[in-house]
């Protein structure tokens, strides 16, 4: 596959966004500790790529309520950052697989449990056809 290209994005993530490429486009998976506070870990690296976005979304798809005041206090960006709340885990694949084609945010953060060998292809290859950093969240154990 052709090397992808960074190319620079003015716009802010509150505008109509342009999908972009993004030189580290792919999936990562971060596997936290279950006897950690849910997403304890994870809440100051995502407020850090919420600030660094390069005028596209940071997006969260989760079935998990996330307080704006408690993502205010770790330090988000909320006016770049799309929370997308998902009933069900198929949904959520879905929707991350969504976010992640179509190119308009910076990183698509997803808990996706159980996920094939086969979905993780998807939602890899979505990732580099969206020019997206997707970070997958998973429980040890």
């Amino acid at each position: 596959m052709a090397a992808l290209k960074k190319s620079v994005n003015t716009l802010s993530a509150s505008s109509t966004l342009q999908p972009r490429r993004n030189h580290d486009a792919g999936i990562t998976e971060i596997i936290l500790s279950v006897s950690e506070p849910p997403y304890a870990l994870a809440l100051p690296m995502l407020a850090h790529l919420s600030r660094n976005t390069g005028g596209r979304w940071l997006t969260w798809v989760t079935s998990t309520p996330l307080s704006k005041h408690t993502l205010e206090e770790y330090g988000f960006n909320i006016e770049n950052l799309r929370v997308i709340y998902a009933i069900s885990n198929e949904q959520a694949k879905w929707i991350t697989w969504e976010a992640l084609q179509n190119g308009n945010s910076d990183a698509v953060v997803a808990s996706l449990d159980g996920l094939s060998s086969k979905e993780l292809q998807d939602l890899e290859a979505a990732s580099l056809s969206g020019g997206c950093r997707g970070l997958l969240l998973r429980l040890r154990g």
